[in-house]
Order: C-alpha cells, then structure tokens, then sequence
C-alpha cells in the first residue's frame, strides 16, 4: 500500500484583497486519505501562511481545524482537515476540493 497525492492550487479575487483559494487533492495511491494538512508562504523554512485563512469549506464528511506555528518574526497558520468518519475518505483515484479565504495575496502563497 502506498499513499500519494498530486494538488492544484487556483484562486479568485472575491474582493479587493481578499482571495477565496480551492485546493484540489487527487489521491495517486493505492489506499484511502482521512487527513489533509494545508500550510504555505513566503518565509523562508516556515510554510506557513501569515494571514489567517477564514471561511474554510469543508467536503463532505470532513472537518476543519486551523492550526499555528509561533516563529521569530510572527504567527504562521495551516489548516487541517480530517475525514469524520470511514465512508467520507478519500478513495484512490478519487479527488476532494479544499477551500478557504484568505488576505494573503497569490504571489505572497507562492513565495520566492
């Protein structure tokens, strides 16, 4: 068994500065995913995100928690989300759309 994804990363300006960000998860492998971890930015080492995302969607099924990181220069944060229950995973070859909003620009998430 072995556990693998591919992700696609697209975004809309819902509003002057505000961004509304899908993550597409494709499951690769050959077993289910019950957990996925989101977390990216501009600093260096960290992947984190400096602005913390708010109207996070959830698939079906799934829940979310944001997370933090405490670093030198601020607050990083990820989310996290988690299949509720064994009929709500992601099956191989499956896919699940991720979404949140966020104040971090596109190229901010993309980093140097």
């Amino acid at each position: 068994m072995s556990i693998a994804a591919t992700a696609t990363f697209a975004y809309l300006e819902s509003a002057p500065g505000v961004f509304q960000y899908t993550v597409t998860l494709n499951n690769t492998g050959d077993t289910t995913i019950g957990t996925f971890w989101f977390a990216w930015d501009d600093a260096p080492d960290q992947d984190f995100m400096s602005a913390q995302p708010t109207n996070i969607g959830d698939p079906s099924g799934w829940t979310d928690t944001v997370t933090t990181h405490l670093y030198g220069s601020g607050t990083g944060y990820g989310i996290e989300w988690r299949s509720l229950s064994g009929s709500d995973l992601l099956a191989p070859r499956g896919s699940l759309d991720f979404t949140f909003t966020s104040t971090e620009t596109p190229a901010e998430m993309a980093g140097p």
